[in-house]
């Protein structure tokens, strides 16, 4: 991930992270899975992400989808901000 790119998702992240507790980011992982099916697909990324390029926002697809099914559960997102340092490697 370039530098440019890394720093725009890590500016989102800080923003979104900032003083959330458990059930904010419950909240917000329902209001970005639409259809309601407990996964986050790329297409919901985007639709929530909209300032977000197609490049950036399959950047978070692949930081927040930690078993590689192209979809995100509510335990992976949740998991990512806990473990907040995970992604900032990447």
């Amino acid at each position: 991930m370039s530098d440019r790119k890394q720093e725009e998702l890590s500016q989102l992240f800080d923003s979104m992270d900032k003083d959330r507790k458990q059930e904010e980011l419950h909240s917000l992982f329902e209001e970005m899975d639409k259809d309601g099916d407990g996964k986050v697909t790329i297409d919901e990324i985007k639709n929530h992400f909209k300032e977000l390029s197609d490049n950036s926002c399959q950047d978070v697809m692949d930081i927040w989808d930690r078993d590689g099914d192209q979809s995100i559960t509510k335990e992976e997102f949740v998991s990512t901000f806990k473990n907040k340092s995970d992604w900032q490697k990447k």
